[in-house]
This record gives C-alpha cells, structure tokens and sequence, in this order.
C-alpha cells in the first residue's frame, strides 16, 4: 500500500483492525523513498482492538500506527496487542498514541532499523493518561533511536524487552512534563556509544525500580536523570562493559544537571567493568537518599559513587 493502508478520519468507536498484512509499496526496502505514510491511521478511537496485525514500512517517516489528535480527537478504552512491525526508514513511529487515557500497548513485536525512530511513543504532555505498556519486544537498531518514549502521567510500563544497537540510543525515555510513571521490571540490553538505558528529565512522583539494564561499549549510563523531583530509582540491577571518558563517564546512574531533589536512589546493584572513567553512581543531587546500594567497578578513576 502507498498513503494510508487503513485510515479513520473521524471519531470511530467499537472498531477492530484484525490480522491484517499491510507492506508499503513493493518491499524494495530502505531506499529512504516516499514518506509521511501509515500502515494504520485514526484520529479519535474509541472502545477498539487493533490486534495481530503485521506491518511492515520502508521509507522515512512512514509509520506503523499512528494515532492523531487534530481537532481535539482522543484514544481511549483502545488495546494494541500481538502486532508484528517492523520499519526501514528514519524518524519512524511504530506505534504512536497521543492525547487519550485508558490505553493498553501490550505483547507487540516492534523492530526498528532507520535512526531516530521511536518503538512506542505517547505523546501527551503533561496530561494523566492512564496508559498500560507491557510485555512488548522493541528492538531499535538506528543511531538516536528510543525504544519507549513517554510525554505523560500515570503510564505503566512494565515487563517489556528492549535492544539498543544505534549510538546514543536510549531504552526508555521519559523526557518532560511526566510523572506518576511506574517503570519496573523491564530487560534493556545494548552494544553501541553513548546509550542510555532509562532517562528521565523533569519528572516528579515516579518509580523506576526492578529493571536491569546490560550496556556494552564506551560512555554509556544504565539511569540518566535530569532535574527531577521526588522519585524513587530502586533495586535495578545494572551492569556496564566499556569505559568511558572525561568528558563522558561511564555510570551505573548518573545525575545531570537542573534541580535534582528529593530523589531516593537505594538498593540498586550496579557493576562496572571499563578499565577507566567507569563510576557506579554519579550522585549530582540536593536532599536526596543515596543508600544501600551495592556497587562494583574495576577500572582506574571509576569510583564507586562520585559526588
């Protein structure tokens, strides 16, 4: 299909969109032509399943599902389950949701090649959505990639498997507005420069805890956090292979810049093993808990916790 393979142009309620093959064009994949296409496109959702569909796009910019908001249109009650998509192009969305509540992501497939795409992303800033991502493989092999993005509160993500390979990718970012969030229980694995397991930035009220994270390769961190408040990061399990540098370190968790306050990191076990600049916790923060943590480096400059 070209344009749109199925498309709702209005608000649509008790739909199921059911082991469908939608494949752009004639597969002739990642040529980087065409773009701006859909496998699957809604604006306003309503008590629906889109379930077991696969979905395969090849050019830039040409997404899987994608749900849109124009003229104040919601998603809402809606599952996406046992979808297979897979996307050849850059700055991609596998499955794209955005101004809704009630929303269930769960035990889809989702393989990325082109950079900057996002695996799933909830684009609803600074809105309580109520949304469930769970039991999803997410593989993203393009540089600056993201396998879960969220712009929202009270999101559950959980249970969910991600691979990092593009350089500076991340695993799980929670950038702005957000919190209430409960990310827990999820594997991150990577190889590649500069990656992130989970980064969070102006978020308050959430919980990151029970999620291990393995990185493989040079100034990577498995917990990025970034003006924050009031959030717990708690008994993760994160490993790093690879050093860093010094003006990169390598970290278990790292805390950057902006107002970081009243954040409890404890019981997390973090082991570094970079022959150099490879920290387990590089604590930047004002009134927080950094305890009962058990840490483990092996390099040379590679403290335990930096302060």
């Amino acid at each position: 299909v070209t344009g749109y393979g199925i498309n709702f142009t209005a608000d649509r309620k008790n739909v199921t969109i059911k082991r469908c093959l939608l494949v752009q064009d004639n597969e002739t994949l990642g040529l980087g032509v065409g773009g701006g296409e859909y496998a699957i496109f809604f604006q306003g959702l309503y008590n629906s399943t889109i379930i077991n569909n696969t979905i395969r796009t090849r050019s830039d910019e040409s997404h899987g599902i994608f749900g849109d908001a124009t003229g104040g249109k919601k998603i809402m009650n809606t599952t996406f389950s046992l979808n297979n998509i897979t996307t050849f192009g850059s700055t991609v969305y596998g499955i794209y949701a955005v101004s809704g509540s009630n929303i269930t992501i769960v035990n889809n497939t989702i393989r990325q090649l082109g950079a900057s795409s996002r695996g799933i992303l909830f684009d609803n800033a600074n809105t309580y959505s109520s949304a469930n991502v769970s039991n999803n493989r997410i593989i993203e092999e393009g540089a600056s990639s993201r396998g879960i993005e969220t712009k929202t509160k009270g999101l559950l993500a959980t249970w969910n498997f991600i691979n990092i390979s593009g350089g500076s990718a991340e695993g799980i970012n929670d950038p702005t507005s957000g919190g209430f969030n409960f990310i827990t229980r999820n594997t991150i694995v990577g190889t590649n420069t500069s990656l992130t397991g989970i980064y969070f930035g102006s978020v308050q009220n959430s919980n990151y805890s029970h999620n291990n994270i393995s990185l493989n390769g040079t100034s990577n961190v498995g917990i990025y956090i970034q003006n924050s408040h009031h959030n717990a990061v708690t008994e993760n399990n994160v490993t790093i292979y690879g050093p860093g540098n010094v003006d990169a370190a390598a970290a278990g968790i790292r805390t950057g810049t902006g107002t970081l306050q009243y954040n409890t990191i404890s019981n997390n076990i973090i082991n570094t093993y970079g022959n150099l600049w490879a920290y387990g916790i590089v604590a930047q923060t004002q009134y927080s808990n950094v305890t009962e943590n058990f840490i483990t480096t092996t390099g040379n400059i590679s403290h335990a916790i930096e302060i």
